[in-house]
């Protein structure tokens, strides 16, 4: 496979780079690291029997040429910057190295599938969530304190280093203004979704599709910028194929009349993942719906798993993710995520839930943000199998008697194999401490879709 010999091409550009670069050495080298340890693992897939790699794998090599190419530019800045404006700008660039971490540590995921165990969990260390935030965090100091100690060098005067310090510490203003020039809407410009407070409309920024959430007169710039920025510092965070993307904020004043405040975010043709799985005509197969499922666990570990604090949705139904081209689920509608304590702490700062989406624990004061949330996950998975809305056509009184006096669970209806009945079942236990965690779901998500990939691939008529 070409691809294979690109992948390997560039690691080993990229590990024999991190070895000359002059600023922020330890983690230009721990990327290095990872990126190396990827490369033996894409070796070892080489070495596999022609035509035995599926198709889950093949992309995920796609993406990883990508990546890889883009941590190749992005290590490279640090070969010839100057030592003062790499000083300037360390601090904007640790998310980027968080970035690409994240990025890399997916592919791990999905190309270490077929490993031996005892081969995985050799190479997992590398790519643990726990050991890279401490291994991160320690290479992020010592970077800093080497990147002080060439200033020091540099500057004669103490007083500038002092200035330099704190230029560092600064908080950026995060928001991104887009002109309403730059933005051309669809004609005849009409809104495709309308909401109490807000319109949506398709239309182009920088020659690419886009949604514009205009808010109606109800709001103010104050609560649109708090909104958008809680949006960014999601999307940042957890930056995925999986997330969708918010591109900024316009602000459009005509003469004395009130601005009119919109968010540009990414445009999903097919719409939200509800309204899909409402198109009687759109014919999907078990494939498409596993690839779906796959989809959505991606989005929900990335809030998850990848913060110190776990990240809460609070509002979570197959209307919090929308569907792009060629049927890729993305997680959406951020803006009242919060932290699992900060919702312990104040239960009445949540989001009104979807009545058939509540674990039996939201019916009682008892409420384990976390785990509740993998229950409402396992009613969007069961949505996705069976195309059925959840408790159709019942009361709330009669959900809350079915879900929590009767701990009852709608049936998984149609062809669907016993691995992934169990995982949604088990998203769907009753007590929230038997219920997996988000990471353990995409595990087992992955191995079901490898698995029907491979049954396909030994079924499929030979050429």
């Amino acid at each position: 496979m070409d691809k294979i010999g690109t992948i390997v091409k560039i690691s080993c550009q990229i590990y024999e780079m991190v070895h000359t670069v002059k600023s922020n050495k330890k983690r230009c080298l721990r990327l290095g690291q990872r990126v190396d340890a990827l490369k033996q693992l894409v070796e070892s897939i080489s070495r596999e029997p022609r035509g035995s790699v599926p198709p889950t794998v093949e992309n995920a090599l796609n993406e990883l040429v990508k990546i890889l190419e883009s941590t190749h530019d992005f290590i490279k800045m640090y070969s010839d910057t100057d030592y003062i404006l790499r000083f300037i700008k360390c601090k904007s660039h640790q998310e980027e190295f968080a970035i690409f971490n994240d990025q890399l540590t997916e592919s791990f995921q999905i190309l270490s599938l077929g490993l031996q165990a005892e081969q995985r969990g050799s190479m997992e260390k590398l790519f643990s969530l726990a050991d890279r935030q401490h291994e991160d965090e320690v290479d992020r100091k010592q970077d800093i304190e080497a990147m002080k100690r060439d200033l020091n060098e540099l500057l004669k005067e103490a007083r500038i280093a002092k200035d330099m310090l704190e230029i560092n510490t600064i908080t950026r203003e995060n928001i991104t203004f887009i002109k309403p020039k730059e933005l051309i809407y669809d004609q005849p410009k009409t809104p495709f979704e309308k909401t109490e407070t807000s319109e949506f409309y398709k239309g182009e920024f920088n020659k690419f599709p886009v949604a514009i959430k205009t808010y109606l007169k109800t709001a103010s710039l104050r609560d649109v910028k708090q909104s958008f920025k809680r949006d960014v510092e999601t999307m940042r965070k957890f930056e995925s194929p999986h997330i969708l993307r918010t591109f900024g904020i316009c602000i459009d004043q005509k003469d004395n009349a009130s601005p009119v405040y919109s968010i540009v975010m990414e445009y999903c043709e097919m719409g939200s993942l509800r309204e899909v799985l409402d198109r009687k005509e759109l014919v999907l197969i078990l494939m498409n719906q596993a690839q779906m499922c796959l989809g959505a666990a991606h989005g929900l570990y990335r809030l998850h798993q990848t913060e110190a604090k776990p990240r809460v949705h609070g509002c979570l139904t197959s209307s919090s993710f929308m569907v792009a081209k060629g049927l890729i689920v993305k997680l959406c509608d951020f803006e009242l995520s919060q932290t699992e304590s900060s919702l312990l702490r104040n239960p009445q700062s949540n989001r009104k839930k979807s009545i058939g989406h509540c674990a039996p624990e939201l019916f009682t004061s008892a409420n384990i943000p976390y785990k509740s949330e993998i229950y409402s996950f396992g009613v969007v998975l069961w949505e996705i199998i069976t195309r059925k809305t959840p408790w159709e056509g019942m009361s709330k009184v009669e959900i809350m008697k079915n879900v929590h006096d009767k701990q009852e669970r709608e049936e998984i209806t149609g062809d669907c194999p016993q691995d992934l009945r169990q995982i949604i079942d088990d998203c769907r236990a009753f007590k929230s401490s038997e219920r997996p965690s988000a990471r353990v779901v995409l595990d087992r998500l992955l191995k079901v879709v490898m698995m029907l990939e491979k049954e396909t691939f030994s079924t499929a008529p030979p050429v």
